[in-house]
Formats: structure tokens, sequence, C-alpha cells
């Protein structure tokens, strides 16, 4: 009897060693039933895997890109060709005022937009003239400049050999001046020379000094006839460049703004004259209408609006709860609702 007690608690042992060193990388096996007489029990499987939740919402799919089109003069509606969802093509007639009605005046507003063109383009006419005569005299005055200062510049070469020939006078009376005081510092360390000697040596060195004060007067004004020669040649040269730039100036044309002026008031002529009608401007689908025949209308106010649904957006508004279940980069799938007719 102790033997089988002993027995059953090695196997027990065994067992309980078996289990806890088991192997935890071999995938879990479906574990069989045991049915037990009197016992009721619920046998699983388990598994390893990602636990996933799923978020479902509702949102709205609608186009980027929404073109509000609109009568340029008020008036009576006379045709409307489109209903909401009609899909149109660019240059498709939409809506049409009639031509006779006028709620805000169009006739008067055509015939001063004709006006304001016609003093535009008076006003351009004159400008490109009064530019042409204004590069004629600055060409005019270009071509002076340059003459002008070909002419300064072919005196350049008189300066030079001015100021060439005083500087090598003064070199000239300098070494004389060396040369006078040698001979009279020579004439007082002789002994027997006579005193009539030593004055007409100190008379010579006295001349030369002067010779030496009139060279470098003479080089002073060479040196200052040549800067202001230079001076002068500056300022011919700035002139010719002020010249230049007025004329590069003028050849740019006239003051854009006149030509903006004409173009302008063109565009304001043919908006009256085309303000009857509203064109589709690009494809796309009509998704609001605001207009009926026989009613009237204002000029510049949103008639109908068309959309390009080539281009979406999906959008939705979320809790926060469901925010906070979330991330930048997540995947979704969108299924589309059947649409619900009457």
């Amino acid at each position: 009897m102790l033997r089988r007690s002993l027995c059953a608690k090695v196997l027990l042992a065994l067992i309980f060693l078996i289990t806890a060193c088991r192997r935890t990388d071999i995938p879990p096996v479906a574990s069989t039933p045991i049915s037990v007489p009197g016992i009721t029990s619920l046998t699983y499987v388990v598994q390893r895997g990602n636990v996933t939740k799923t978020l479902e919402f509702t949102g709205r799919i609608s186009p980027l890109e929404e073109v509000p089109l609109y009568f340029k003069t008020g008036g009576y509606v006379e045709r409307v060709l489109v209903r909401p969802g009609d899909r149109v093509k660019a240059g498709d007639l939409l809506a049409e005022l009639d031509a006779e009605s006028g709620l805000d005046g169009s006739q008067n507003q055509i015939a001063l937009a004709e006006l304001n063109l016609a003093v535009a383009q008076a006003r351009l006419t004159q400008a490109k003239d009064a530019n042409t005569y204004a590069i004629a005299r600055a060409e005019m005055a270009l071509m002076l400049a340059q003459e002008q200062l070909a002419r300064t510049r072919a005196r350049q070469a008189t300066y030079t050999a001015a100021t060439v020939r005083a500087r090598v006078a003064k070199e000239q009376a300098e070494a004389q001046l060396a040369w006078a005081q040698t001979q009279y510092q020579q004439a007082l360390a002789r002994s027997w020379e006579s005193q009539e000697v030593r004055d007409a040596s100190a008379l010579a060195l006295q001349q030369v000094q002067g010779n030496l004060e009139i060279a470098q007067a003479q080089y002073n004004q060479a040196i200052a006839d040549e800067q202001a020669y230079q001076h002068e040649l500056k300022v011919q040269e700035i002139a010719v460049k002020q010249a230049e730039l007025e004329l590069g100036q003028l050849k740019k044309g006239i003051d854009p703004v006149l030509a903006i002026e004409v173009r302008r008031a063109q565009q304001v002529l043919e908006w009256l004259k085309e303000g009857s009608q509203i064109v589709a401007p690009v494809d796309g689908e009509v998704i609001s209408l605001s207009i009926y025949p026989g009613r009237p209308v204002e000029s510049f106010r949103t008639a109908i609006a068309i959309a390009n649904s080539s281009t979406v957006e999906v959008s939705a508004g979320l809790s926060n709860g469901q925010l906070e279940n979330m991330t930048e980069g997540q995947k979704a799938t969108i299924t589309l609702s059947p649409l619900v007719t009457s």
C-alpha cells in the first residue's frame, strides 16, 4: 500500500515537471473532449493571433471644386435648360435672359462701357505717339552725348603729354640744383678760390633753385589739368550712360497701366454684351439652381452652381472615443450606400 502511494506521487511529480517544461513555440493542438458522466463541460480551442476592433461610421462624399455661375447683367429669366443633377459639358448653354428686359439699365451700361473703351484707346494712342517722339529725342541726345565723349577722349593724349613734359622738366631742374649745390660747396671748400668765383656759384645756385620752383609749379598745374580732364571725361561717360538708360526705358514701351485699362474696358464691354447667358465653363454636374423662367434675377448673383465630380473628398464626423482608436495612415474601406428612390 505504501509502495503504491509512493509511485503515485512520483508519477504526479513527473507530470508536473513535463507540463512546466513544455516548449512554448510548439503550436497548440486542439484538445479532445473528455466525457465525464454527470458533468457537462465546454471545450475551446486556444490559438494565437491579432485582436481586431472594427469601427463603422457614415460619411459624406462631396466634390472638391464647385463653380458658382451668374448673369453679368440683370433682367428676367427667359430659359433654364438644366435641372439639379444634370451632367453638363464645358460650353453648354445653361440659362438665358430675355434680351429686351433689363432691371439694372444694361443698355445704358453697354453705352457707357463703349465710351470708356473709346477713351482708354484714345489715351493709349496718345501715349504711343508721345513715346515715339520721346524715343526720337532720346536717340538724338544719346548721339550728341557719344560725340561729346569721343571729343573729350581725343584730348587725353594732350594732357598726358603735358604732364610728362612737366615731370621731365622738374626732374631736370632737380638734377641741376643738385649739381649747382655741389659746385657751390666745392667753391666754399677751396681756400684759394676768389670771392668772385664763390659769388658766381651762389648766383648760379639761386637761378637753378628758381628754375626748379617754376618747373614744380608747371608740373603741379599739369597734374591739376589732367585731373580736371579726367573729371570731365567721367561726366561725359555718365551722360552717355544716362542717355542709354533713358532710351532703353522708353523703348520698353508706354505705361502698361494704359494697355491694362484698354483690356479691362474691352472685357467689361464683352461681359455686358454676353451677360445675358450662362455657359458652363467646365464639365461637371449641376448641384444647385435658384432661377426660374419669367422671374427677375440680379447681376453677379449666383444662379447656378456646378461641381467637377472627377475629384471628390470623403468627410465624416467622429467622436473623441472613435478618434482615440485611430491613427494616421490606417486603411479604410468605403462602401457606398444604396440610393433611396421614391
